[in-house]
C-alpha cells in the first residue's frame, strides 16, 4: 500500500503549474520508520480504549505526507484514526453504505473548496479541518477524502485489519530509468547519508563497498545478470537426473527427483552432526530474523497471533504460559523445533506435529530429551484424527516454510479448515510469490520450484481468494522479510553466488540461492499470513469466555467521544529518515 505519488496540477486557479505529492506508508512495509514514530506517540485515549486499536494484532500503524494543495481523493476501509503531526487537512466524509455511484468522479478533493474550480462535493458530503495536534477517528465503511491546506501536512495514526485488504488505486511515479544514474554510485552515496543520519553503521557500508570491489565503470557485480540465473548453472541444473552426482562442470547438485521424503532425509543425514538435541537452535532451521539472527522469533510470532486472536490479550512472557489448554498443531514440524519450544512455554498446550521425513522423525522420537507432544511420520494433508482414529479439531495450525511443498495448497487448506474449532486460525510464515510475476514463465520462478521443492509459489492474494470459499478469511499478511532486515541478516545484503560450496551439493542448496536471488529481484517475499475460520468463536478459551472471530470480547462498548478543544491533543515529533529502495 506504500506509495509515492505525483502529478502537475494548477493549485491556484490560474495558470501556475506545481507538483501533487502525497506519500502514504505503513508499518507493514516500512517497520523500521514507523516503529521509530511510534516509539514517539502512542494510540491517543480514547481511540486507545477501541477494541480495533487496542490489539496491535487487528490494525496497522500509517503515516501520510502531503504537500499543499496534494489530496486523498474519496475511498473507504476499515476503522481509522489519524493524528495531524504538523500543517493542516481539510477532511470531506459520506457515511457508510454511500454507493460509489454517489460519489461522484474521482478528483483532487482540494478541488470541492477552490472557487472557480466548476467541481462540487458529493450531495450530503460534510466536511471539517483538523489542525496540528488534533485526532481524526472514522468507524469502519465512512467515506472520506482529505485536501492539505499547508505546506507540509504530516499525520501519524492506524487503521484496522491488514493493508493487503486495501486497494486504494493510488497513481504512482514512474521509477527512474536505470541509464538515468550510476547504481553503485548513488547506492553508496545514499548508504553513506544513511549512516549520517544513523539508520546504517558504519559495517554496512564497507560490506556492501567491499562486495562491489570488482565493479566496473559503475555497475554492480553481476548486474548484467540481475534477470536470469546464471545460464550455463541453471540449464545443467535442470536437467540433473534424480540422485545424480554427475561430475560434469557446473553440474554437480544431487536432485531427488520430487521425492520430499528423501530430500529432507539426505539433508538430516548430512547435517545430523552439527545439532544438539539439547539447544532448540541447532536444529530450528529458518530465515534468521532480527539483530540476534534469531530462528525462534517464528515461534514468538506463532505464540502471538494465538494469543492476539483467540485469547483475546498480548503475549507476556511470564514464565507461565497462558494456562489454557488449546490444541495446536504442527504441519511440517520438522525436526520438532516448535513442538519443543511450545511446549516449554506453553505446558497447557496439547501439540501435535507431522513430518513426511522419516529421518526427522527418527531424530524426534530417539534423539530430542523426553517431551509429551506427539509427532507422526504422515503428511499434513492426512487425516488428522489421533493415534486412535478419533477425530479432532485444533484451535491453531501453523507452518513454518513447509506449505511452500503442497503438491496443492488449496486443497490442503481445505483439509486444515475442516480440522479447526470455529473461530481458529492457520498461521503461514514462508515465502510468497509477489503480485505480477508469471511464475509460468519466468525461468527464476522455475528453477526454484524445482530445486526447492517449492509447489505451491503463490501470492497471498490468491490465498485469501481461496479461503473465502473454504470458510476462512484472511485476517493478517505481514511482511517479515522487511520487518526483520531478511536480506541483510541472511545474505549481509549481498546477493549469492549460485555455485557449489563447501561441498554443499543438496539441491536445496540451490533451491536456497535461487530464494536468495529472487527476493533481491523482488519476485517473491517472506511474510507471516493468518486465516481464521468464520462460523463462531473457538470452543475452549480462558474462563469460559465467548470471542468474536476477531478475538475481542463478543460484548461491545459504545465508542468513545473526543471533545474539543479540551480534549487530548496529539504531540509527535517526526525525525527525517532517508528511505532507498523498492
Amino acid at each position: 500500500m506504500s506509495v509515492l505519488s505525483a502529478k502537475s496540477t494548477s493549485r491556484d486557479g490560474g495558470g501556475g503549474k506545481g507538483k501533487e505529492i502525497l506519500f502514504f506508508t505503513n508499518d507493514v512495509e516500512n517497520p523500521s520508520f514507523l516503529a521509530d514514530l511510534s516509539s514517539r506517540h502512542g494510540v491517543p485515549p480514547p481511540v486507545s480504549s477501541l477494541p480495533a486499536f487496542g490489539n496491535s494484532s487487528a490494525s496497522f500503524r500509517v503515516f501520510s505526507a502531503m504537500e499543499r494543495g496534494s489530496s486523498h481523493p474519496l475511498h473507504s476501509h476499515g476503522a481509522a484514526w489519524l493524528g495531524q503531526a504538523s500543517g493542516s487537512r481539510l477532511w470531506y466524509l459520506l457515511p457508510p453504505g454511500t454507493p460509489r455511484s454517489e460519489w461522484g468522479p474521482k478528483v483532487n478533493a482540494c478541488e470541492y473548496a477552490r472557487e472557480g474550480s466548476g467541481v462540487e462535493p458529493p450531495e450530503g458530503a460534510v466536511s471539517c479541518v483538523q489542525r496540528a495536534g488534533e485526532v481524526v477517528y472514522l468507524p469502519g465503511g465512512w467515506v472520506h477524502a482529505t485536501c492539505a491546506l499547508e505546506g507540509w501536512s504530516v499525520g501519524v495514526g492506524g487503521q484496522g485489519g491488514s493493508p493487503a485488504a486495501y486497494d486504494q488505486d493510488f497513481e504512482v511515479l514512474s521509477p527512474v530509468e536505470e541509464k538515468e544514474y550510476d547504481r553503485a554510485g548513488r547506492v553508496a552515496e545514499e548508504m553513506t547519508k544513511m549512516v549520517d543520519c544513523g539508520v546504517l553503521d558504519e559495517g554496512d557500508v564497507e560490506d556492501y563497498l567491499d562486495g562491489n570491489r570488482d565493479a566496473k565503470d559503475g555497475a554492480t557485480p553481476r548486474q548484467s545478470d540481475q534477470g536470469k540465473v546464471d545460464v550455463e548453472i541453471a540449464e545443467t541444473a535442470k536437467n540433473q537426473p534424480a540422485d545424480s552426482e554427475a561430475k560434469d562442470a557446473g553440474s554437480d547438485w544431487r536432485w531427488f527427483d520430487g521425492d520430499l521424503n528423501e530430500y529432507y532425509n539426505s539433508l538430516e543425514r548430512d547435517e545430523h552432526g552439527k545439532r544438539d538435541p539439547n539447544v532448540i537452535t541447532s536444529y530450528a532451521v529458518h530465515r534468521w530474523l532480527g539483530p540476534e539472527a534469531s530462528t525462534l522469533i517464528h515461534y514468538e510470532l506463532v505464540r502471538g497471533e494465538i494469543y492476539g486472536r483467540l485469547l483475546g490479550t498480548t503475549l507476556k512472557d511470564e514464565g507461565e504460559g497462558s494456562k489454557v489448554g488449546l490444541r495446536v498443531f504442527d504441519a511440517g514440524c520438522g525436526l520438532g523445533p516448535g513442538l519443543m519450544y511450545l511446549e516449554q512455554k506453553e505446558p497447557s498446550w496439547d501439540l501435535v506435529g507431522h513430518t513426511i521425513s522419516s529421518e526427522q522423525h527418527r531424530w524426534i522420537t530417539e534423539d530430542l530429551p523426553p517431551h509429551r507432544f506427539a509427532a507422526r511420520l504422515r503428511s499434513y494433508d492426512e487425516p488428522l484424527d489421533d493415534d486412535n482414529g478419533e477425530d479432532r479439531r485444533y484451535h491453531a495450525i501453523y507452518s513454518i516454510e513447509a506449505a511452500i511443498h503442497s503438491p496443492d495448497l488449496r486443497h490442503t487448506l481445505a483439509r486444515w479448515s475442516s480440522a479447526l474449532e470455529p473461530g481458529g486460525i492457520v498461521v503461514l510464515i514462508d515465502d510468497f510469490l509477489s503480485v505480477g510475476v508469471d511464475r509460468d514463465s519466468d525461468p527464476d520462478i522455475e528453477l526454484f520450484a524445482k530445486s526447492w521443492l517449492a509447489n505451491s509459489v503463490v501470492t497471498t492474494t490468491e490465498l485469501s481468494e481461496w479461503s473465502d470459499g473454504i470458510g476462512l478469511a484472511l485476517v493478517n499478511d505481514r511482511d517479515l522479510g522487511s520487518e526483520y532486515q531478511v536480506l541483510k541478516r541472511n545474505y549481509r545484503g549481498m546477493r549469492p553466488e549460485v555455485k557449489v560450496q563447501r561441498g554443499l551439493k543438496h539441491q536445496g542448496w540451490l533451491g536456497s540461492k535461487i530464494r536468495a536471488k529472487l527476493m533481491f529481484d523482488g519476485k517473491i517475499t517472506y511474510r507471516m499470513v493468518v486465516l481464521q475460520k468464520k462460523g463462531g468463536p473457538p470452543a475452549l478459551l480462558p474462563g469460559g469466555a465467548a470471542l468474536t472471530p476477531t478475538g475481542q470480547s463478543s460484548s461491545c462498548d459504545p465508542a468513545p467521544s473526543l471533545s474539543h478543544p479540551e480534549g487530548p491533543r496529539l504531540n509527535v515529533t517526526i525525525d527525517p529518515v532517508l528511505m532507498s529502495g523498492r
